[in-house]
């Protein structure tokens, strides 16, 4: 049986591209509350009314991300954020991590099953995650 939805935790998707955000709540509804955006600038009036357990941000085509991420950030100060794009550079990563604190990524086209085991490891935590407990499994 189903986790009730009130007990689920709460995503708040910001994808861009039509199919691929639909794509994502089909496939995230099954374990999340999840409630969508195609701009940055729309996820402020969202904010108010959902409190989310993580962000998921697509920064391509994106004018300024991170300045829309630091106003999300006066919001949501320590809401984990996965961020989505095409590319990372190294210095992009370490920006981001350095400005906004608790910030993972993923580049596009990605896989769903890392995709969903990271989101799984920003919410519950790095010292909790399903991934580390396999790891130390193995490891012992």
């Amino acid at each position: 049986m189903s986790e009730p939805l009130h007990h689920q935790p709460a995503v708040v998707l910001c994808e861009a591209y039509e199919s691929l955000r639909e794509g994502l709540e089909t496939v995230l509804q099954g374990h999340y509350r999840v409630t969508s955006a195609r701009r940055l600038t729309e996820l402020p009036p969202l904010l108010e009314t959902v409190t989310p357990s993580i962000l998921i941000v697509d920064v391509d085509d994106q004018s300024e991300p991170y300045e829309a991420l630091r106003r999300i950030r006066e919001t949501c100060k320590t809401t984990p954020i996965l961020l989505l794009s095409r590319e990372f550079s190294l210095e992009q990563q370490l920006e981001a991590v350095q400005q906004f604190g608790n910030v993972g990524f993923v580049t596009k086209p990605f896989s769903l099953e890392p995709l969903l085991e990271k989101i799984e490891t920003l919410i519950q935590g790095y010292s909790s995650a399903p991934i580390r407990r396999r790891i130390v499994r193995v490891a012992q």
